[in-house]
């Protein structure tokens, strides 16, 4: 494996610079010519790709976003598209890939694989949602985010009564939300997983969390929990002559996966952008590197890409336990 090009793709999150350098000097090392390449796949499709060198990556482990640029894959592997990608790499001898991103951008990937291109991936998504790693990259610097946003909530009110709703991301997983809640002490948490028919049963809970005492209610809420987290909140309003609990609503944007990154997810890319790069070396394809107990692992996508990731259960029992 001589020259290799590293994509970044979907959207950018804590933690793919320092992945990024662990590629470049880690290939380095090892006498390979690494490229980066531009917007995700699109630089693909616009041959926007050029060689990196250690100076390049120089002072990026604490950057935020990912300073190659990143895109989404939807639109890019229309039928037009596919051998204008594949000329890119043909015309800059690129004789394997290493993919940065999330599930949606590690099912593309493996158009490559079914192509002869070897690709090895790296689950970078806040959303925590691919089978395979107990935590992707760019996680932990989000909870971080959202504890800190979070506890600035609470300082403003701390001396009145109120029930705090707080949305972040997760469209179909609850590892977010429920790191989050563990480590801001909320009382709910409300996942993808677990969704509601009964919103009064959520009301109850809330309202008997408040007769303990509590001066602040927290409840967090995935993204996408249903029946969502407007209809909470409404159901909450109208019915606070019954409830008793004054409601405040905040939905966390993209505050949630912005800034420099924490330890954790450094130290998490330079690991995994070593072992992807030692994957390739030994001329693997179509797997992923995956953190289990500690333990980097090489997950064939076949694994992951066709199944949803589970709640972790002993992070439930946690949360219940530390309410």
């Amino acid at each position: 494996m001589k020259n290799i090009a590293i994509l970044s793709s979907g959207t950018d999150n804590s933690g793919i610079n320092a992945a990024i350098r662990s590629i470049v000097r880690s290939a380095s090392s090892m006498k390979m010519k690494i490229y980066g390449v531009n917007w995700g796949y699109r630089g693909l499709i616009d041959n926007s790709i050029h060689c990196l060198t250690s100076r390049d990556v120089s002072g990026k482990i604490g950057k935020a976003g990912c300073f190659l640029g990143t895109g989404r894959p939807e639109g890019c592997f229309v039928p037009e598209n596919i051998p204008k990608m594949m000329e890119t790499i043909k015309k800059n001898n690129i004789h394997g890939l290493i993919v940065i991103g999330g599930r949606t951008s590690l099912i593309h990937s493996q158009k490559f694989v079914d192509m002869g291109i070897p690709v090895i991936g790296i689950p970078s998504t806040i959303q925590d949602d691919i089978v395979g790693t107990d935590i992707c990259l760019g996680v932990d610097s989000a909870v971080n985010n959202i504890v800190k946003y979070v506890d600035k909530i609470r300082s403003c009110e701390f001396s009145r009564d109120r029930t705090f709703i707080v949305q972040v991301e997760g469209k179909t997983c609850g590892s977010l939300a429920l790191r989050s809640a563990i480590a801001c002490g909320a009382e709910i948490c409300l996942v993808p997983e677990q969704p509601c028919d009964d919103i009064s049963v959520i009301a109850r809970d809330l309202a008997d969390a408040s007769m303990t005492g509590k001066t602040q209610v927290l409840t967090m809420v995935s993204s996408g929990w249903k029946p969502g987290v407007k209809a909470l909140s409404d159901y909450l309003v109208e019915h606070m002559e019954e409830t008793d609990l004054l409601v405040r609503e905040t939905v966390l944007g993209y505050v949630q996966r912005g800034g420099s990154p924490t330890s954790y997810d450094r130290l998490l890319g330079l690991r995994m952008g070593f072992e992807a790069v030692k994957a390739i070396s030994e001329k693997e394809s179509g797997k992923m590197i995956g953190l289990r107990n500690n333990e980097f692992l090489r997950v064939p996508f076949s694994e992951f890409l066709a199944n949803d990731k589970p709640m972790d259960k002993a992070l439930m029992n946690l949360f219940h336990l530390s309410r």
